[in-house]
Order: C-alpha cells, then sequence, then structure tokens
C-alpha cells in the first residue's frame, strides 16, 4: 500500500497519534460519541483538509458551549381548528 519504507514508517507514526487521539476521547464517558480507526487514520488533519476540503480530526474534546436562549412561552389557547381560506 505505501511506496517506501520510509512512506510506511511516517504513516505508522501519523497513525500512532491519530490513535493516541483516538483513545484519549473514547476514555471521557461525557463524549457524545465515539470515534475509531478508519481509512483515513494514517492521515494528517492537514492532509485531510487539502484533500477533502473539510477540516478533518477534532482538535479538541471540549464540546462548544450553547447560548441560553429564551423560547417565548406561547400564552394564549391554540384553536381546534383554523380556516386556512380566510
Amino acid at each position: 500500500m505505501y511506496s517506501t519504507k520510509n512512506d510506511l514508517n511516517t504513516r505508522f507514526d501519523v497513525f500512532s497519534k491519530n490513535y493516541d487521539m483516538i483513545k484519549e476521547h473514547n476514555s471521557h464517558p461525557q463524549e457524545r460519541f465515539q470515534m475509531g480507526i478508519n481509512s483515513f487514520s494514517d492521515m494528517t488533519e492537514e492532509e485531510f483538509s487539502a484533500h477533502y476540503g473539510r477540516k478533518g480530526l477534532l482538535k479538541s474534546t471540549r464540546r462548544p458551549q450553547l447560548k441560553d436562549t429564551k423560547i417565548p412561552v406561547l400564552t394564549s389557547s391554540i384553536p381546534d381548528e383554523v380556516d386556512w381560506h380566510k
């Protein structure tokens, strides 16, 4: 799969770092998803981004903070029927 032994060693180093990141992410039970090994696991984030135009691997396991949005409460009653022609 790799053209040279040097390429194999480089890909293995990248894979090892990504694998460590995956294990670290998955060790936190509060995370909403689990990461795993796939066909991109031997690519750096920059390589993935260059090939696929996306952000690639997660830089952090921190979750984004959601804004405290106030949703108005409906105070009037909802009619059983509506005449949409009117």
